[in-house]
């Protein structure tokens, strides 16, 4: 156990030779720390992070990085990057958050897994976190999953859920490559075990790619519930076939802004969504503590301002900063 005591580390360099901070197969709980300024430099394959890798009983709690920046470039085949885990293996974050993160992906090769908190997920889970102001840029790059949260979820063969739980993402991923499987929470997903619910997507999505999604890019079964999805979706691809709200292969209720851009325009239909909220109803407590279901894991004293609901820790007992 690395118990931080809520002090501060600034200023942290990962040069092109390290995979991250803490190396693969961590395993054990990392707890209580503050990151202020840290950057990566990525050029080879493999699995990269503040952790680049996790195995089981790996739990980050109440870990949070402030700015931080990631540079990926002429990188060989099969790369996974999060801003917390390169490749999560049954590991747990909760209580956390990123803030002020911009990914620059250039130039890369093949198999790209990214996302703003964990790469690739394999029967890991998420809880009471979010990422505020997400900048990711991608230019010639192919796409394994590009994702708000999680690039891609790759697990469940023996049946153990893994919960994407009370959580929300605010920024913008621009890819200018033809890659696809791009979602506001996760880019690509196959797996009947993962429960994705009472998130937050604020990320709007510029691509020249196809299979995109407010909340997942494209999925098959994922079991998505009382989601919210707000940001803009824009494609320059003139035969994109998987367009949506929420996403592609997406079960349960979900909803959206009504005013959400969909290709430059408010379009009135619902794309997958369940039903398309008005700004005065995103602006009442009635909506996401009753409709959405959120009830008591999100505070609502700033709605009527404007401001979206902030998260309280998994117990109740404070708000997430």
């Amino acid at each position: 156990k690395i118990d931080g005591q809520n002090h501060l580390i600034s200023n942290i360099i990962i040069s092109e030779d390290m995979n991250g901070l803490f190396l693969g197969n961590f395993a054990g709980e990392l707890k209580d720390l503050n990151i202020k300024n840290y950057t990566q430099t990525i050029k080879k394959g493999g699995d990269y992070g503040f952790i680049a890798s996790t195995q089981k009983g790996a739990k980050i709690k109440n870990v949070h990085i402030d700015t931080s920046k990631i540079n990926l470039q002429n990188t060989e085949i099969g790369v996974q990057v999060g801003g917390f885990i390169g490749r999560n293996i049954f590991g747990k974050i909760e209580d956390s958050s990123i803030k002020n993160m911009t990914m620059n992906l250039n130039n890369a090769t093949k198999q790209l897994t990214i996302g703003g908190m964990i790469g690739r997920n394999q029967q890991g889970g998420i809880e009471s976190s979010f990422i505020q102001n997400l900048n990711v840029e991608a230019k010639e790059i192919e796409i394994n999953g590009l994702g708000g949260i999680i690039g891609e979820d790759s697990s469940g063969s023996n049946g153990e859920e893994s919960n994407i739980l009370n959580c929300y993402v605010e920024g913008r991923i621009r890819n200018e490559s033809n890659g696809n499987y791009i979602g506001g929470i996760i880019g690509y997903a196959y797996n009947p075990y993962l429960i994705v619910e009472n998130c937050i997507s604020k990320v709007d999505i510029y691509t020249n790619g196809d299979r995109i999604g407010g909340i997942l890019g494209v999925g098959g079964n994922l079991k998505a519930e009382s989601n919210l999805a707000l940001g803009n979706l824009y494609t320059n691809k003139a035969t994109a076939t998987t367009f949506y709200r929420i996403g592609y292969g997406v079960t349960g209720k979900n909803y959206a802004y009504e005013k959400q851009l969909i290709n430059g325009y408010q379009a009135e239909e619902l794309l997958g969504a369940d039903q398309l909220f008005t700004l005065e109803e995103l602006k009442q407590r009635d909506t996401y503590f009753n409709q959405l279901k959120f009830e008591n894991a999100y505070n609502y004293d700033s709605l009527e301002k404007g401001i979206l609901p902030k998260l309280y820790t998994k117990d109740r007992s404070t708000l997430v900063t």
